[in-house]
């Protein structure tokens, strides 16, 4: 019997440099697990920009997998390093935003920073008689509904323009704007996804972290930012080991021995509920040699060097019983400028042509592939 595991590190980013790739991977099903870590918190609510419209989506869930199936430790992420989410705190809506959002007559969730995670009108838009560019439509509405994202109008008008996607098989524009806080863009949070169609808005989603203080000093550098995420993933290697620093596009990008790809640090701000955004590194680990993936997002700390918050980017296909495909996600995607977990089929017998939605912007993709067996009893 054959079974075969695709595997997809997604680290794609929005006007700079990008990484995709597909990777089928043999089962460790002797190797014991490590112990667990820091899990993400769940149930309270984080969800990302773009969970029901568009790029970007925040969640998916982990489809059924046999229990006894040895391919297990690899379906929905890697077995000895949960992602990690060590930001406090929780901002309750005041009752202006709770009012606001009562005179839409929409049906809200609100997010961990005290703004609309989710904002929709059942039984028809949240606005209709806005302009026909998507993007004047989607700035217009927020700049009008400020207070509800605990912004001013100028803020709204300081927000970044990422991306208008268009969505699947719909005439509808995802329109997407992030915050830069201390004059650096946001990680993790602080983006809207605003759902619009000739003139009528749809949809809200959104992780808008409201204002912010001012950031603190980088004393670490992008390697050893990189060295200590490493370290993290115990992956550690010395400084010495790191070659070829430079810079492409927004990232310092180097060499690193026993490290097949390139790895990729830039500055972020990292906004927190409890009102202190911490200037970060965000760092990719990537290795992905031999069969074997590795590709986690780290978001470390630019003064004191701590993992503040830990994404795995790797999202796995494989096939079932009877060579019927079956995709297994993490919990909770991560969520980033742009995210799109991987797609294509592989059976039992024989992986194909896999395909991969990615925008212009995209620089690699490094794609390989392996197969292993395990014998059949008769």
């Amino acid at each position: 019997m054959v079974r075969i595991t695709a595997t997809a590190v997604s680290l794609e980013r929005k006007g700079a440099t990008h990484a995709r790739t597909a990777v089928p991977v043999p089962t460790r099903a002797s190797r014991p697990p490590r112990p667990r870590r820091r899990r993400r918190p769940g149930g309270d609510g984080d969800g990302g920009p773009g969970a029901q419209a568009g790029p970007g989506s925040g969640s998916a869930p982990a489809a059924p997998i046999d229990s006894d199936s040895d391919l297990n430790p690899f379906l929905g992420g890697d077995p000895e390093h949960d992602d990690v989410d060590d930001r406090a705190g929780r901002v309750v809506p005041s009752a202006a935003q709770r009012a606001s959002a009562d005179a839409l007559d929409a049906t809200v969730r609100w997010n961990r920073f005290g703004t609309p995670q989710s904002l929709i009108r059942y039984d028809g838009y949240l606005a209709t008689g806005l302009s026909g560019d998507p993007a004047v439509a989607a700035r217009g509405w927020l700049r009008d509904n400020a207070g509800l994202f605990r912004l001013t109008p100028r803020q709204v008008g300081a927000l970044e323009l990422v991306s208008v996607q268009q969505m699947p098989d719909s005439a509808g524009r995802a329109v997407l704007f992030r915050q830069r806080l201390g004059g650096l863009p946001a990680a993790v949070d602080g983006m809207v996804t605003v759902g619009v169609t000739g003139g009528k808005l749809a949809y809200v989603s959104s992780s808008i972290a409201g204002e912010s203080d001012a950031l603190g000093a980088a004393d670490l550098t992008a390697v050893q930012a990189w060295l200590a995420a490493a370290a993290d993933l115990d992956r550690g290697v010395l400084a010495r080991d790191v070659s070829n620093v430079h810079n492409e596009r927004g990232w310092t990008v180097f060499a690193v021995d026993g490290f097949t790809q390139a790895q990729q640090v830039r500055q972020r701000a990292l906004p927190s509920p409890d009102g202190d955004t911490r200037r970060v590194w965000e760092v990719n680990v990537v290795d992905v040699s031999d069969g074997e993936t590795l590709g986690f997002t780290s978001f470390v700390d630019a003064a004191s060097g701590d993992v503040v918050v830990r994404q795995n980017r790797v999202a796995h296909h494989a096939a079932g019983a009877g060579g019927v495909p079956r995709t297994a996600s993490p919990a909770v995607l991560p969520t980033s400028e742009y995210t799109q977990p991987f797609t294509g089929t592989c059976t039992a017998t024989e992986c194909g042509t896999n395909a991969f939605e990615v925008d212009d912007m995209t620089q690699t993709i490094v794609y390989s592939a392996s197969r292993t067996s395990s014998p059949t009893t008769s």
